[in-house]
């Protein structure tokens, strides 16, 4: 009621002024309004050549990279969505430090995925078969992982892990929370 009454004070105060003044105040607030209804979301995007410019960078202090990144990995894209702490990663590797990366996840074919609008949206780059849009039938080149307690700088966070050994690729993706 009480934002009511204001917005009539405002609008009883800006009558005299010109029109200009007034559509100004009124697209203010519809502008507001509509961002706050579409969800509009800061989400950041960072690349890092490998896993020691990732470092230099502070990735993984800050806490979008999990701590137990393998060291080699390179082509390292990351999106991070700040308001609902969605995290959507992906890398190349060579064999070493895969096992030690998901040595504490579970193979789950039916392991949690990301949300497809979201994941379109914020991370262009990511799978269509990695979203909760297809059937499993259409993942059939990854091996996916549960990880209960991924390591993000000191914060422990449930996550996923789909492997493309082939290609030698890695998707990474902590859900909304």
């Amino acid at each position: 009621m009480r934002f009511l009454l204001c917005i009539i004070n405002a609008i009883e105060f800006f009558i005299p002024m010109n029109k200009f003044a007034l559509s100004l105040l009124t697209s203010g607030f519809f502008i507001t309004g509509c961002s706050a209804l579409t969800g509009s979301d800061d989400v950041v995007h960072e690349r890092y050549a490998d896993y020691s410019a990732a470092r230099v960078d502070h990735g993984l202090e800050n806490g979008w990279l999990p701590r137990r990144m393998p060291v080699s990995a390179r082509n390292i894209e990351v999106v991070h969505n700040v308001d609902s702490g969605e995290i959507w990663i992906r890398f190349s590797y060579d064999e070493g430090g895969l096992k030690e990366f998901i040595g504490q996840c579970v193979e789950d074919a039916s392991v949690s995925l990301p949300d497809s609008r979201r994941s379109a949206r914020s991370a262009g780059w990511w799978p269509r078969e990695l979203t909760n849009a297809l059937d499993s039938e259409s993942r059939s080149r990854w091996t996916l992982f549960n990880c209960p307690r991924m390591d993000h700088a000191g914060s422990f966070v449930a996550s996923g892990v789909a492997v493309d050994r082939s290609a030698k690729l890695v998707f990474y993706w902590v859900a909304k929370r």
